[in-house]
């Protein structure tokens, strides 16, 4: 009689959505009106599967503008990538203005894995009399005006002497 083996094998696959979502620098920026603020962001796939990762933003308010450089990316399990992430501030700001808003990475198969990260710009107006380079336009405003004045007082001479 022989005697009968059996194996028995369990196998069990799973499907990890993981993503890691950071700042590359800080999450709070300052700029000075008329300079745009470029944020990196790096997004690295952590799973075990090819995942296509959307980058959300939320909506712009007060005239300011977000572009984001990607918004959708392919990343193979451990590779990461770095996104642009670009913020115009309002094209008339008047007084100092704190933009507050909300970057999320979000694998398309998996939203509840989305990754958010809160990201603050400040815009400041122009400094100077004249705004940025004010100094360099009221000098040659000051020259202008020696000019003009030379000019005038060469007329009036010139008619003086005829």
């Amino acid at each position: 009689a022989a005697d009968l083996s059996t194996v028995k094998i369990s196998l069990s696959i799973r499907t990890n959505h993981e993503i890691a979502f950071e700042v590359d620098g800080d999450v709070a920026s300052s700029i000075v009106y008329g300079e745009i603020a470029r944020i990196s962001v790096n997004i690295t796939n952590d799973g075990n599967v090819e995942e296509t990762i959307r980058l959300l933003s939320s909506n712009p308010v007060r005239g300011w503008a977000i572009e984001i450089t990607e918004e959708e990316i392919l990343l193979e399990p451990g590779e990461t990538r770095a996104v642009e992430v670009i913020v115009k501030p309002p094209t008339n700001l008047m007084q100092p203005d704190t933009f507050e808003f909300t970057l999320t990475a979000e694998p398309a198969s998996s939203p509840v894995s989305a990754q958010p990260i809160d990201l603050t710009v400040t815009a400041s107006p122009p400094t100077g009399l004249f705004g940025s380079g004010g100094n360099l336009q009221v000098i040659g405003l000051a020259f202008l005006g020696l000019l003009v004045f030379g000019a005038i007082i060469s007329s009036i001479r010139a008619r003086r002497i005829e």
